[in-house]
């Protein structure tokens, strides 16, 4: 868990975050976040055990929560692609509303 924290995937220092009661959520939050990854990750690896056979070079192509953690990732992004063109089309409405009042 620690070297995600810091490196493989949520990059903890790059927020630069100070303040202690701030520091405490958002480490709780990364944890939860960190466990339903690596969760998930188990739950895909037991479905399809292929994705933990070696290379050639000996090492897994990706650990159990990267396979989570680009799950998450992609149920997320699939959440909020919707929203993004809903925001799109309704502004491209009040654009073409305020174009008409002008005329």
């Amino acid at each position: 868990m620690f070297k995600a924290f810091k490196s493989n995937g949520f990059n903890l220092e790059n927020t630069h975050v100070c303040d202690p009661d701030r520091i405490v959520t958002l480490v709780s939050i990364l944890m939860m976040t960190f466990c339903f990854a690596y969760k998930q990750g188990e739950i895909i690896v037991l479905d399809q055990p292929h994705l933990l056979n070696p290379k050639k070079h000996g090492y897994v192509p990706k650990s159990i929560f990267r396979i989570g953690g680009d799950m998450l990732h992609r149920i997320l992004c699939n959440i909020m692609e919707p929203k993004r063109k809903i925001k799109a089309l309704f502004s491209s409405i009040i654009n073409a509303k305020s174009l008409i009042k002008l005329k």
